[in-house]
This record gives structure tokens, sequence and C-alpha cells, in this order.
């Protein structure tokens, strides 16, 4: 059913993102052609999130896959915590990215580096923590609550 709404919210958005004013780039746009010259479409601009260590509720975090195709300037990455499991459990991301893990279990965990370089505290299902790796290094986390869930970030 959440998919049912993003994909409502993703058409209401490109919907609105075909209804502007006619410009240079397309001169069709708002001239009786009921297409914008286009068929109306106009690709919107990527998303962009630069979020510092925090925990947060819904937030506004994409669903998605979790690995991004490089681009310039920051990159982030969702992990979804599914039942008691990371998806995906091993990422090697650059400096610089941010992960964000999504709790998308009913059941409440934690991500806790092993060497204490982060900690989410408790997550409530549907809430998520961020944290931006900066250093080069391997960075296993686990959930405190239950010990056999386990992953691991390459940042290099």
């Amino acid at each position: 059913m959440r998919w049912f709404w993003m994909v409502l919210l993703l058409l209401a958005v490109l919907g609105l993102a075909g209804c502007g004013k006619a410009n240079e780039a397309n001169p069709a746009a708002g001239s009786g052609d009921p297409y914008g010259g286009s068929y109306g479409y106009r690709p919107a601009a990527a998303p962009t999130q630069t979020m510092e260590s925090e925990r947060s509720g819904y937030g506004p975090v994409l669903a998605g896959t979790p690995t991004v195709a490089p681009r310039a300037g920051p990159t982030t990455i969702e992990v979804r915590v599914v039942n008691f499991g990371f998806e995906s459990a091993e990422l090697t991301v650059a400096p610089g990215t941010t992960v964000i893990w999504r709790n998308d279990s009913p059941t409440t965990h934690t991500v806790t580096a092993k060497n204490g370089a982060f900690d989410s505290g408790l997550l409530e299902s549907g809430q998520t923590f961020s944290f931006t790796f900066r250093e080069p290094g391997t960075y296993e986390y686990w959930c405190t609550l239950h010990p056999e869930m386990v992953g691991r970030i390459i940042v290099r």
C-alpha cells in the first residue's frame, strides 16, 4: 500500500512540473499545444539531501534501492532494516556519503557502530537514522537488541 501512495505522489509531482509558463527552452508550452510541444514531459530535478547524523521520524527520505548512481556532490544511500536484517548488509561508498537507515520492520532496532562512531538509539518502525561517512575505513555495525543483525560500510 505504501508503494501506491509513493507512485501517486510521484505522478502528482510530475504533473505539476509540466504546468509551468512558456519559455525559450519550451516555446510550445502555453501556446495552445495541449502537450507542451513534447507531450508535456519535463524531467524533474534530482532531489539532494545533505543530512548530518540525526534521528528523525518519517523525514524527507526517498524510497529506492540502496545503491545510487555516481554523481557530483554529496551522495545519499538508504539501507532498509527489514525484520531481523539490513538490506544491503554491506556497502562500499565514497567519503562524504550519507547512509540513511530506515526501520521498515514492526520491531524496534538500533544501528550501532562497533567502534563507537555512531549510534542511532532506539529506532521504532518507520523512523530513520543517518550518518555521513567522511573518513575512509571499514565501519562494522549491528543492532544491540538483536546481535545477529550485522552490517558493514566500507569507505574508500
